[in-house]
């Protein structure tokens, strides 16, 4: 039977979307604009040059864990997860923080700029959308006291990047 082509089986990937509270594993980020204790943030600086809008984004996100009613606790590791939550401008600017964000790009605050970020939270209730996962836990990578337990992942797929947005 050398010449028939095998039909292989391949898993169906199925995306879900998991709702729950954010809680944090380790240490915390800091947004850069507010200064809030966050497992992820989104900043961003708008402003324009001669008439044309242009803007200026930093993100980062730590691994944390989701505390689901449906899917008890699933851990979120993907660094290039997109926040798809509405940034909100800043109540209140703070002058250092604006300069500190600002240096990568050779700028300064001045009145015209706009600042807008999101931090999600611990305790925060949010929708994280991706592929569940679920496997033994390789020693070192959570505390001592799981280490070898079953978890449950959130990841990306090549065909579905991984979002997190507001919770329904």
């Amino acid at each position: 039977m050398w010449g028939k082509a095998r039909k292989r089986r391949t898993a169906k990937i199925e995306v879900t979307t998991v709702v729950g509270a954010v809680r944090s594993i380790g240490e915390t980020l800091e947004a850069p604009l507010s200064g809030t204790a966050c497992v992820t943030y989104q900043a961003t600086v708008r402003f324009r040059t001669d008439g044309v809008p242009l803007a200026w984004q930093q993100h980062q996100i730590v691994r944390f864990e989701l505390e689901s009613e449906h899917h008890g606790t699933v851990l979120v590791d993907a660094p290039e997860a997109r926040v798809l939550m509405l940034e909100r401008p800043l109540d209140t600017r703070d002058v250092e923080r604006e300069t500190a964000f600002l240096q990568p790009y050779g700028m300064v605050p001045r009145d015209d700029l706009s600042f807008f970020e999101v931090a999600i939270v611990p305790g925060q209730r949010v929708a994280v959308r991706g592929v569940l996962a679920s496997e033994t836990a390789p020693a070192g990578e959570l505390p001592f006291r799981d280490a070898g337990r079953p978890v449950t992942r959130l990841v990306p797929h090549p065909e579905h990047e991984l979002t997190i947005g507001e919770a329904p």
